[in-house]
């Protein structure tokens, strides 16, 4: 999101990163919720069959030392939306915060680790800042050839209304999915596509949280899904048996997205209620 609201802002439409925070809590309940269901259904005769032993002791020791990382998100956005600090200097309230807990409390980091991890760090952001730098740019030779505003002409031509666009925009997404991580897309397919969004009358913010969940489902998608990989490699399954197995969970998110992106409402109304 952070990176989505950098590259697709323009001088006449700034896209907020808070705004996009919490435009993401609807959709993410949603979709977990959705998720949880199925899998409470389809495993309803496991779930009964299988015995847990629950003790409130066990339960209050996994609570407390979990308390602190659970507190990270709360801190993050309740101070961003109460207005204690910005998007930005959330980040280094993060750092702080994270660096103090693992540090000081949990004692799993330890300070003559810190130059390995800051040159680790270091290296990392570095290259992601050319790559951002050069996304910028090519951001703004769009904006300046109005690239956006003729391709959002052209696409008038063949579609007439922001419902059609919209089932065009998804279809391309999916499929882009399939061979383009998340970044990549945001980087490459973003700038072009924010501006046409909105000359189709499309809020920013709820067309952002569409361009994510289509990239997301990405994740599942052969045959450059990354979560697959993952999960055939954790799991020691086959690519195919992954693959199969997750067709169920794939058709539930792309319901999920189309309540998302036909409903403006469920990423729109947070964002609403906090402006």
């Amino acid at each position: 999101m952070i990176i989505y609201a950098i590259v697709v802002s323009t001088p006449s439409h700034i896209v907020s990163v808070a705004d996009l925070f919490i435009a993401g809590v609807i959709p993410g309940l949603l979709i977990g919720l959705l998720l949880m269901i199925y899998s409470i259904i389809t495993q309803k005769k496991n779930i009964y069959e299988t015995k847990i032993d629950f003790s409130f002791k066990q339960f209050r020791s996994s609570f407390k030392s979990g308390i602190l990382a659970l507190l990270l998100p709360i801190i993050i956005l309740g101070g961003i939306y109460a207005g204690f600090f910005t998007p930005t200097e959330a980040a280094a309230v993060a750092v702080v915060y994270a660096f103090v807990v693992e540090v000081f409390i949990h004692r799993d980091l330890k300070i003559k680790q810190m130059p390995a991890i800051f040159i680790q760090s270091t290296s990392m952001m570095g290259t992601l800042f050319l790559i951002i730098v050069v996304a910028i740019s090519f951001n703004q030779f769009l904006a300046l050839e109005r690239i956006p505003y003729q391709a959002a002409v052209w696409m008038n031509e063949i579609v007439n209304s922001p419902l059609m666009f919209l089932i065009v925009v998804n279809i391309f997404l999916l499929i882009l999915g399939c061979f383009m991580d998340i970044m990549s897309a945001i980087l490459i397919v973003g700038p072009l596509l924010g501006p046409m969004a909105i000359e189709f009358g499309i809020d920013p913010v709820h067309f952002a949280i569409i361009f994510i969940v289509n990239m997301e489902i990405g994740y599942l998608t052969p045959p450059m899904g990354l979560n697959l990989f993952v999960a055939s490699s954790i799991f020691e399954k086959k690519i195919g048996y992954v693959i199969k197995s997750t067709l169920p969970f794939t058709l539930i998110l792309l319901f999920a997205l189309i309540l998302v992106s036909y409903i403006p409402a469920i990423s729109l109304f947070l964002v609403e209620m906090f402006r």
